[in-house]
């Protein structure tokens, strides 16, 4: 029917490393022995695919450390033994608020609002498709056209409350909606996109 909101993850890097924006990372990584190391928070998830595009358009070795989840994730990137990754921003906030990380990009259409200084990824130059990272709002097959739009227009209603934005906005997603037809649209298109970059990386289940 629509989709609900878009997650966003920040491209975070150590508080110590060389690196102060990503042409400056994809330098180091090209002079670094072996490449750049990235920690994953599950093989086959949104940052894990994303840094698996920006190695493939900016020619940078990466090797991919998969972790189970984000904690363990975290603890080796603030240490130092990665490089970086991509991390939400709920993960990302209290260690960039107190200096054990660095934020040099947001993954995101459109900057976050609270870090207005911070470029998103395609405004440092980055010309990649985003992996996408939504949710939406679907109903059974054959539910009634009445119904469907019903349902749409109260989930687009709402995604204008004060009150839900920023609820989501501290949580790491933007609301987001699209018309059911626009929905389609995005699952076939990003479906392909998608399963040619799996392909690419001979990602099995």
């Amino acid at each position: 029917m629509t989709t609900l909101f878009t997650l966003v993850n920040f491209l975070a890097v150590p508080r110590n490393s060389p690196a102060s924006s990503l042409d400056q990372l994809v330098t180091f990584g090209r002079s670094k022995p072996g490449g750049l190391v990235f920690g994953s928070s599950g093989l086959g998830s949104t940052s894990h695919l994303t840094a698996a595009r920006l190695a493939q358009t900016t020619n940078t070795q990466v090797k991919i450390v998969h972790y189970a989840g984000a904690a363990p994730m975290i603890a080796d990137l603030v240490s130092g033994k990665l490089d970086f990754t991509f991390v939400s921003y709920t993960v990302a906030k209290p260690y960039a608020d107190d200096g054990r990380l660095k934020l040099l990009a947001v993954d995101a259409i459109e900057r976050w609002p609270d870090l207005p200084n911070l470029p998103t990824l395609r405004q440092t130059g980055l010309n990649q498709e985003k992996v996408p990272s939504w949710f939406a709002l679907a109903a059974p097959a054959g539910t009634p056209a009445p119904v469907i739009a019903r349902l749409h227009d109260a989930f687009v209603k709402a995604s204008r409350d004060p009150g839900l934005i920023k609820i989501a906005r501290d949580n790491g997603a933007l609301l987001t909606t699209t018309t059911p037809q626009e929905l389609q649209t995005n699952i076939a298109r990003e479906t392909e996109s998608a399963s040619a970059l799996v392909t690419a990386l001979h990602i099995r289940p």
